[in-house]
């Protein structure tokens, strides 16, 4: 047995050591690929082979890359139509909203209106009675995943009946219910991925300024950015707009309606409006509200995100991706992925109308806009603002 121990360590040893001279060896490719000037032309490739590989019906890609905008459609909108997806196109951000309700946790804090220090009982005390658990639980760490809440409460899981619409059936009566128990809720302190974590900060927003957090979300962040079309409630107009999404295997799924955790990720956008979010995370002198921005992409608590931002993980570093910071996120119908490379001031924003994960296509994106760039006379002027 210690004979064969032996030899499966010397394997592994090997097996990690071939690895690493892979990824050391690809990696020396990429950095020292020639600048070709076609970056459009790789990007158009990456869609579409996306699109036949993972079944997709409709894509949307942004890039922003040292102050140029390339943005391109791909599929279709619906699968009945012939019409592809745009810069306008809606698409369901699913969990990247996330990162507008961080975004207003650094805004309030900046502007003194509260502090990301404070507790969540200051906040709840009135509404409902916290066991001591969650007493001193802070803004700060619903923010950042460390608050100890799970991810979906089981109590709040049992109420979603409906698959392809499962937040739809959540009442604050139910959240209530739960934040009177907080079963389940670990210490806090580690980081766990929490979606209720996040829907609660949007809800205690909510309570504060006693208003919806759309409305919110709207005044603090989208109205300051021009971001006209980021929405939870579409309009005539903007359900015009709107790609049809369609679940992994095809099958049409509307957007998911949530009335109580929206701060998890409720909004829907276009490329056009992310686009134009991602240039205030760029460039600090960019708008009014960068400064906050920037503020997001710390290392916090224990260093494995920042406000709403996650940081490179193992494989990406391995590329060479060391200064990202990234958020995807998935729906019923839906799915999307924003990183921005500041260390190259490179941004990218993709959307999807099928739930299929298109985290590894923006990595790929990312890695060709490290040596490749933008053609300027086939770039699109969206998003300047």
């Amino acid at each position: 047995m210690k004979k064969l121990a032996v030899i499966f360590l010397i394997m592994v040893m090997l097996s990690v050591a071939f690895l690493s001279n892979l990824f050391r060896v690809r990696l020396n490719r990429l950095k020292n690929r020639k600048d070709t000037g076609d970056l459009q032309g790789r990007i158009d490739q990456s869609g579409e082979e996306y699109l036949k590989s993972n079944n997709g019906v409709g894509l949307v890609i942004g890039v922003v890359q040292r102050g140029n905008v390339y943005i391109q459609g791909y599929g279709r909108i619906r699968k009945e139509s012939d019409e592809k997806p745009d810069e306008m196109s809606l698409f369901e951000l699913a969990s990247v909203g996330k990162l507008f309700t961080a975004a207003a946790l650094e805004v309030f804090t900046d502007r003194g209106d509260l502090s990301a220090s404070d507790s969540i009982d200051q906040y709840l005390a009135d509404v409902v009675k916290l066991p001591k658990t969650a007493q001193t639980t802070t803004l700060m760490q619903l923010a950042t995943h460390t608050s100890g809440f799970p991810s979906i409460p089981d109590s709040l899981r049992r109420r979603m009946k409906d698959q392809k619409n499962p937040y739809k059936s959540l009442t604050k009566a139910d959240l209530y219910e739960y934040l009177s128990t907080c079963q389940g809720k670990k210490r806090a302190g580690h980081y766990k991925y929490s979606n209720f974590g996040m829907g609660l900060l949007g809800h205690l927003f909510e309570l504060k300024y006693k208003d919806t957090y759309e409305n919110i979300i709207k005044k603090e962040i989208c109205t300051q950015l021009d971001m006209e079309n980021t929405t939870i409630t579409l309009n005539e107009s903007q359900q015009k707009l709107l790609a049809q999404g369609y679940d992994a295997k095809g099958a049409p799924n509307p957007v998911w309606e949530d009335y109580v955790l929206t701060g998890a990720g409720s909004f829907l956008s276009n490329a056009e409006d992310m686009v134009k979010f991602i240039k205030a995370n760029l460039y600090e002198e960019k708008t009014t509200l960068s400064a906050s921005l920037f503020k997001t992409h710390v290392r916090q608590m224990n260093g494995k995100t920042g406000l709403g931002w996650h940081f490179p993980m193992l494989g990406e570093r391995l590329l060479g991706l060391n200064d990202i910071i990234w958020h995807n996120g998935m729906a019923g119908g839906y799915s999307s992925y924003i990183a921005i490379d500041k260390e190259d001031e490179t941004g990218i924003i993709i959307l999807s109308n099928t739930a299929c994960d298109v985290r590894a296509l923006g990595v790929k994106i990312l890695l060709y806009a490290r040596n490749i760039s933008l053609n300027n006379e086939s770039v699109s002027g969206i998003g300047e603002s």
